[in-house]
């Protein structure tokens, strides 16, 4: 590809479940930055339409995996906690 050449990307979107699906696509140039292309889609069927994911969704899950307060959301079990429950 020439230095500033333009291309378009066509990307076909099936879903086989119903459910979001999201993918980060990255593309590498020499001498360039680093560019990407969040891909977001839902899929759904006449009885289940899930939430709409949006790229706010994405963008709020990668600040809280950055910052690590992820870990405070979902709860991990102790160990004690683990062997309780086999216990029972």
């Amino acid at each position: 590809m020439n230095a500033k050449s333009e291309f378009r990307v066509v990307v076909k979107f099936i879903p086989r479940n119903t459910m979001n699906y999201y993918e980060r696509v990255y593309c590498i140039g020499r001498n360039h930055t680093l560019m990407y292309i969040d891909l977001i889609g839902n899929g759904y069927d006449l009885l289940i339409k899930p939430m709409q994911l949006t790229q706010r969704h994405i963008n709020v899950f990668r600040k809280k995996v950055i910052d690590g307060s992820w870990d405070m959301i979902i709860k991990k079990p102790k160990k004690s906690e683990i062997f309780a429950s086999k216990v029972k």
